[in-house]
């Protein structure tokens, strides 16, 4: 069966590309994906803007992802990265889905499907040079108050370069938690952390993020959200600051 998109989709969709490295993979500032999706028809446009501090570098990168309602269990979304900073320039653009499949007493299980391109520029690092698929089981638990979210989420890359794939491993694992607490109906405070495979093959250790923050809910379709994130490498530790929007309709 087709899905038809109208014209505000593509209108929109088009908006993105005009406005718009790494990867984002949920609603700022969490890093862990929730199971819920726009209803039929509506839209979502993300946007958020971080101050990035590693030793001796900082940066200033960006993230705006367009979401469309498909129907009241599917979501179509596209997502654009890119750097504000020196050797500014867009990132690895990706496309996908989320399939709401299970609800029922408080818990909600989701399937997201993203396809990555390596659309940014190698030569200012944008890019990761390979055409990557991520498959991330959702599950979303929310009692009164208290919202946990977990992921599991596996990644197959096909790279373009021969010495990448001797480098690098060709499929990734990763796997985080959230939890949110709703302190008054319109402000949430929220930890996140995580874990991921090493992306080199010669190492074992891989990254762990900390993610510290709160949304706040300026009406019912309009939320503002700050967030600091602690990335942990093998050798070091980059912090992030920064700030967000979701606007539906």
């Amino acid at each position: 069966m087709l899905i038809k998109l109208p014209l505000s989709f593509l209108r929109n969709l088009t908006l993105l590309f005009l406005l718009s490295a790494d990867y984002a993979y949920a609603a700022h500032p969490l890093v862990t994906e929730d199971s819920g999706v726009q209803s039929t028809g509506m839209q979502q446009i993300e946007f958020s803007s971080d101050h990035n501090s590693e030793p001796n570098r900082h940066s200033q990168s960006a993230s705006a992802t367009y979401t469309y309602g498909a129907n009241d269990q599917l979501d179509l979304f596209i997502a654009l990265p890119m750097r504000w900073s020196a050797t500014a320039g867009m990132g690895d653009a990706s496309l996908g889905t989320k399939y709401l499949f299970s609800e029922k007493d408080g818990n909600s299980w989701a399937l997201k499907t993203e396809l990555f391109f390596p659309s940014g520029s190698t030569q200012k690092q944008l890019s990761k040079e390979s055409h990557d698929l991520a498959l991330t089981l959702v599950h979303s638990h929310k009692n009164e108050a208290w919202t946990m979210h977990s992921n599991l989420s596996l990644t197959q890359r096909n790279f373009n370069q021969e010495q990448s794939s001797i480098e690098q491993r060709a499929t990734l694992w990763r796997a985080s938690f959230a939890t949110l607490y709703a302190v008054t109906p319109k402000i949430q405070v929220l930890l996140d952390m995580g874990v991921y495979q090493a992306d080199l093959k010669s190492e074992t250790y891989g990254d762990q993020h900390l993610v510290a923050g709160c949304i706040f809910a300026v009406t019912d379709n309009l939320d503002l959200d700050l967030g600091i994130k602690y990335l942990r490498h093998k050798n070091s530790i980059e912090r992030q600051a920064g700030i967000g929007m979701a606007w539906r309709f």
